[in-house]
């Protein structure tokens, strides 16, 4: 109940906020924030200016509204939502990325160049909450499960 209590705590004040911030404009300064800081190539310093600019944005994204409280056909409501949402994805994903210290698949950490399956052959497992991100792990499967598909051992990545 408490929790059904502030999931509709949030809808209506971001619902009723008609001179809220707009949704459209928060999320495009969110997408470039991601671009620049959490891209393909990262670096610790790059990444921690993003988590603090994405601290910084916190207010916006809490301020975002729409000009009409409908609830029929509201598509600016569901935008709106939609911005918030990905504000906490981006949040969790920037603390799981800052602390991977290692380059892996599609990500190159140019201050860690090389693969570590020592100490990151597991998954991020993040959580977020009212005091922030959670990360934690979980073991990676190296078994199929099935005995007509062989197992792929990890390797380095050749060009």
């Amino acid at each position: 109940k408490a929790c059904e209590e502030k999931i509709l705590e949030r809808f209506d004040t971001l619902r009723h906020n008609a001179g809220g911030n707009n949704p459209g404009q928060v999320r495009g300064d969110m997408q470039r924030l991601m671009q620049d800081h959490f891209g393909v190539f990262r670096k610790q310093d790059t990444m921690q200016e993003g988590i603090d600019k994405l601290d910084a944005m916190a207010g916006d994204i809490a301020a975002i509204g729409v000009s009409s409280p409908d609830l029929t056909w509201n598509m600016e409501l569901v935008t709106a939502l939609e911005v918030q949402n990905l504000c906490q994805q981006a949040d969790v994903l920037a603390h799981s990325a800052l602390n991977r210290t290692e380059s892996r698949g599609g990500h190159l950490r140019d201050d860690y160049e090389d693969r570590d399956d020592d100490n990151w052959l597991k998954h991020t497992v993040a959580w977020r909450g009212d005091d922030g991100v959670e990360l934690g792990y979980r073991p990676v499967r190296m078994d199929t499960g099935r005995d007509d598909a062989d197992t792929i051992p990890p390797s380095e990545r050749k060009e």
